[in-house]
């Protein structure tokens, strides 16, 4: 009796340990993920944060772009408007060498 009670204890015990050894390997896979996640989670944000910054960094040529090409066309509507202005006067002054001779 005593010695089927040890061997109960004994079988009991091989369990409880193997228990823990799961437990134990199940704590550190755990740790791994939890640690590898948070090492992708920094990844993406440095990842976004450079992501953001070039994307300022796109529109603001953009708009300095567009604010000079706004420049050129504005330049040359008044290039445009002098022409015109030039080319009236060019006929009117035929229209009145025409009219004196």
């Amino acid at each position: 009796k005593e010695q089927l009670a040890l061997k109960n204890d004994l079988h009991n015990s091989n369990l409880w340990e193997a228990q823990l050894n799961i437990m134990e390997l199940s704590r550190k896979h755990y740790r791994d993920i939890a640690s590898n996640l948070a090492y992708e989670n920094e990844s993406l944000r440095d990842h976004m944060r450079e992501t953001e910054h070039e994307t300022i960094d796109v529109v603001t040529f953009l708009k300095k772009q567009d604010a000079n090409k706004d420049t050129e066309i504005d330049r040359l509507q008044q290039g445009i408007q002098q022409l015109k202005m030039e080319h009236r006067q060019n006929k009117d002054e035929l229209v009145c060498r025409h009219e004196i001779n």
